[in-house]
């Protein structure tokens, strides 16, 4: 989390400024929606808190 608005924006820039890092993040973050954000997985947990509650 950043700490100001202006290491956030050095952040970006990082990531920007390397391709190579961008491409891992994307990889990255598209790994984990399909994992954690599926709608198999979305239908999933609200059974599982229905059945909770």
């Amino acid at each position: 989390m950043p700490t100001s608005q202006n290491h956030g924006d050095d952040d970006l820039g990082m990531v920007i400024e390397d391709p190579e890092m961008a491409t891992t993040y994307g990889s990255n973050g598209r790994q984990y929606v399909e994992h954690h954000l599926s709608w198999a997985m979305l239908v999933r947990t609200w059974l599982d808190q229905l059945r909770v509650d």
